[in-house]
């Protein structure tokens, strides 16, 4: 891997290249910095190229580019929201949200953190999924998991019957987490992103490309 800069709109970024044994070029954002796929041998004037001509879909995740928990800062982004996070030994409860504070009733670790972040996730999943399985499809219930991916929100496995879920969502407004759902669904009807497929996604949520546009601006 070699790392670069680039000046955009006045300011300075880095970015991280690797080549691989592709045909396209490929860039992402992780954690407010460029990461670069490209094809062996591809100079630094065309990678550059490409930087500039993605840059407006970029700069938005590179400017804004906040993490969605601090520990040592003591904030969190939960279900849309920042919190400041609180530790009250007195509290009754492991995890509890007053007002604008998430109340922890003892210091935990990231690890810690993760696991209540899951099963607070899973549980909002669930019952979504349940919701529309009675009123928008006409489906079996699949077995549903959350796990921490590095490119995806989520994934459909329809011939296993699973839809997957990255543990990330739990940080976004429910709006989000919804159409990720709604999405992972409509793949057990359509196993591609045909535009029959979209479609189907649209009787369900008729704002769907809003959201959709919504959810590339997070960062994963």
């Amino acid at each position: 891997m070699k790392t670069y800069k680039i000046l955009l709109n006045d300011t300075v970024y880095e970015y991280d290249v690797t080549e691989k044994n592709i045909k396209s070029f490929r860039i992402r954002v992780e954690e407010g910095r460029m990461k670069i796929s490209v094809p062996l041998g591809m100079k630094q004037t065309e990678i550059e190229k490409y930087i500039h001509k993605f840059k407006d879909r970029l700069l938005p995740q590179l400017i804004h580019y906040e993490p969605y928990y601090d520990l040592e800062k003591g904030t969190l982004d939960y279900f849309g929201q920042r919190y400041s996070i609180i530790i009250d030994q007195n509290s009754g409860e492991l995890f509890q949200i007053q007002d604008r504070s998430i109340i922890l009733n003892k210091v935990i670790n990231e690890k810690e953190l993760l696991c209540i972040l899951k099963e607070n996730l899973m549980q909002y999943i669930e019952e979504r999924v349940l919701y529309y399985l009675a009123y928008e499809f006409d489906l079996n219930l699949p077995k549903i998991e959350v796990k921490q991916y590095k490119r995806r929100w989520g994934s459909c496995y329809y011939k296993e019957n699973k839809i997957s879920f990255h543990l990330a969502l739990v940080h976004l407004d429910k709006r989000l987490i919804d159409y990720v759902i709604v999405h992972e669904l409509s793949h057990f009807i359509q196993p591609n992103h045909s535009q029959e497929f979209y479609s189907e996604i649209e009787k369900r949520m008729p704002d769907y490309k809003a959201r959709k546009l919504e959810l590339k601006e997070k960062h994963i």
